[in-house]
């Protein structure tokens, strides 16, 4: 059976429909609204738990309306001090983001930016130190359709870099 690791914020609970969806070995890191820093010692953590559990595929997976999220922008305070570095990531986001889309489409564009970005800087911690071939992608989580929706790159979400002659 394959094994599928993934990142969730508890404040989703989508543990079991996680698990009823892709009918495989699911195995689960929360953090709150997705917010993992991915240092050193985690990166030295996952890659042991990749390889003792034959990890196939890693998803971040947030619901469309994640409390988190909400509870940000509509506070802009979450009043949790290890949060702070996420806050003001997301806060500034949001401000970019704002300029450019209607409000009710801020959340979850800033959901889809954060789980690009997260997916993203797994990615770079993790190949160099992996001997094993995995996925990571990146699901939103439509209540009420009940559905995951995967992430496909869009032209808002391309990193660009310009070189001038």
């Amino acid at each position: 059976m394959q094994t599928h690791l993934f990142f969730i914020c508890p404040t989703d609970y989508l543990e079991s429909t996680i698990c009823r969806e892709f009918k495989r070995k699911c195995l689960f890191i929360s953090s709150l609204g997705n917010s993992l820093s991915i240092d050193e010692h985690m990166v030295g953590q996952l890659n042991a738990l990749i390889e003792t559990q034959r990890i196939q595929r890693i998803s971040f997976i947030l619901s469309d309306s994640n409390q988190i999220f909400k509870e940000l922008l509509d506070s802009s305070q979450l009043g949790i001090k290890n949060l702070q570095n996420f806050q003001e990531e997301i806060s500034t986001t949001a401000m970019h983001l704002g300029q450019y889309c209607q409000s009710k489409y801020l959340i979850p564009s800033l959901i889809k930016n954060h789980l690009k970005t997260q997916a993203s800087q797994l990615r770079k911690v993790l190949q160099p130190h992996l001997d094993t071939s995995y996925r990571v992608d990146n699901y939103v989580y439509n209540r009420k359709k009940a559905e995951f929706h995967p992430l496909k790159v869009s032209l808002e979400f391309i990193d660009y870099q310009f070189c001038l002659n």
